[in-house]
């Protein structure tokens, strides 16, 4: 794991255009990978590509 790759919540809502609770929501589902250091949640810049290609094939195939 390359912590140069890692955003927080705060960057990854305003990445997403998305609230807080969609974030975690998101994380607790495990539709983006996260890490918990100490007492914050950091996500995977990988992880965020992965779910928005994983969109773009759902879109598709509907």
């Amino acid at each position: 794991m390359n912590t140069k790759e890692l955003i927080t919540v705060d960057e990854l809502c305003e990445f997403l255009q998305i609230g807080k609770n969609t974030a975690y929501n998101l994380i607790n589902k495990k539709l983006i990978t996260a890490y918990r250091i100490g007492h914050q949640w950091r996500i995977s810049k990988e992880s965020i590509h992965e779910y928005l290609n994983s969109i773009k094939t759902n879109i598709k195939n509907t």
